[in-house]
């Protein structure tokens, strides 16, 4: 931990440049310019007046990146320890940054999607949800802690990890198989939440009737005593089909939307 240039502020001010990941992101290299924008302090902490190492290493980090902003930090934080490492060393090589860079986007960002953006969003939005659908306006509040505060916490304690266990977190993790467990544990949290939020969000009533008019029989009544849900169900796993055949989204919005307008209007949905 000798002839440390780095400083908690240092990796403090890291953390809050890089809220502006998302701020300039294009279809050619994505994040790089929040990336970069992000390290500036700690580059010039680091290179000082010398300019040409100094645009080097901007340029270096202008190139592609892309992860989910959740776990960014945590590869800003190992790029901030690598360039510390390669300025004592006095290294004018990129080669390991550029690689443990492109090492580290893919699976993190599969973990951070996993957590944050499906998990934690979803959690998020099935609590606020029961507040929006009673006209509570604590709702949007509930969704904006629920899923923030978590997120803000990663976010802030990545940045510290990452510059001070590197790339051995990982390493190990792979090498236990915790990363699997990870994955395979979050999967299965996520499709439980999916679940319930179906069942209880997601409502189709059929109208049509069976049997004399003294005495009918809703189809309604028949599917749920197959079992109960069955039709929302059924609409949600035909929606999945349908994305995995790459259907537009925004196509399958206007055919439910249509569906339920046509289907109350003539008396099929109630």
């Amino acid at each position: 931990m000798e002839n440390k240039k780095i400083t908690k502020r240092d990796l403090i001010r890291v953390f809050f440049r890089s809220m502006s990941l998302e701020w300039t992101w294009n279809y050619v290299k994505q994040q790089h310019m929040g990336f970069s924008f992000a390290l500036i302090p700690v580059l010039k902490k680091l290179y000082g007046d010398n300019k040409e190492k100094l645009t080097k290493a901007l340029r270096t980090h202008l190139e592609f990146f892309n992860t989910t902003q959740a776990v960014s930090t945590f590869i800003m934080g190992v790029t901030v320890a690598l360039e510390e490492e390669k300025v004592k060393n006095d290294s004018d090589d990129y080669t390991t940054i550029r690689s443990i860079k492109t090492a580290l986007m893919g699976p993190l960002a599969g973990i951070g999607d996993a957590i944050v953006l499906v998990t934690l969003r979803t959690i998020a939005t099935s609590i606020a949800a029961g507040f929006c659908l009673k006209g509570n306006i604590i709702g949007p509040i509930i969704f904006l802690l629920v899923f923030n505060i978590p997120h803000y916490i990663i976010r802030y304690f990545g940045t510290f990890i990452g510059y001070n266990m590197g790339i051995k977190i990982l390493k190990q993790a792979d090498q236990s198989g915790i990363m699997s467990s990870i994955n395979y544990a979050i999967s299965i949290i996520g499709l439980m939440v999916i679940g319930g939020m179906t069942a209880d969000y997601v409502n189709i009533n059929i109208g049509f009737n069976i049997g004399s008019a003294a005495n009918p029989i809703t189809i309604q009544s028949i599917l749920d005593s197959i079992m109960p849900k069955i039709a929302p169900l059924g609409i949600t796993l035909l929606i999945y089909y349908l994305l995995g055949k790459h259907i537009s989204i925004n196509w399958m919005l206007l055919a439910v939307i249509l569906i339920g307008i046509l289907g109350c209007f003539f008396g099929i949905l109630v």
